[in-house]
């Protein structure tokens, strides 16, 4: 899914701006992600300060971000990329589902370092969730290893997962 980093930031983003009336850009959105964002309510109260420009007055404006809003923040967010993982796993066919309940599920990208997501999914799910090593890359150095053995991948590249016929 193409969901995760960018859809949090820009979440966060909008949730400063309709609670705290302050406008800030992508970095800072990003960077109260990074400091407190999480999954799951976490044992420890963290809190960041955020600066953007006041909605009102349109001058500087700094605001204390604690965790709980950053987590209600992405809390859509994070709920459709759940929803998401129910979806693939019922469309999944039963011997394929054996080896995820074997393997688990593997998240990479960057939205696969926001803290508790793991647990989330593997609680949801009842399946065992890791996150890849070094997740911000493991997309393109998989995409390397494919187009450095093309012949043995091929198939992988020209058979895209059919979503299940649906019969009434």
């Amino acid at each position: 899914m193409r969901v995760a980093g960018d859809r949090f930031n820009d979440d966060i983003a909008r949730f400063i701006r309709d609670e705290f009336k302050l406008l800030v850009g992508e970095p800072s959105a990003e960077a109260a992600k990074i400091a407190v964002g999480s999954a799951i309510p976490q044992d420890e109260r963290m809190d960041v300060t955020v600066r953007g420009r006041d909605a009102a007055s349109g001058l500087p404006k700094e605001v204390i971000v604690k965790n709980s809003h950053v987590r209600a923040a992405i809390h859509k967010s994070i709920r459709s990329i759940v929803d998401s993982i129910f979806e693939v796993i019922e469309a999944t066919p039963p011997e394929l589902v054996g080896d995820m309940l074997k393997q688990g599920i593997y998240l990479c990208g960057g939205g696969a370092l926001l803290r508790g997501l793991d647990e989330l999914i593997a609680k949801e799910t009842s399946v065992t969730v890791k996150i890849a090593d070094d997740p911000l890359t493991a997309v393109a150095r998989g995409l390397g290893q494919i187009i450095d053995d093309f012949e043995r991948h091929k198939e992988l590249l020209d058979n895209p997962l059919k979503p299940p016929a649906i019969t009434l």
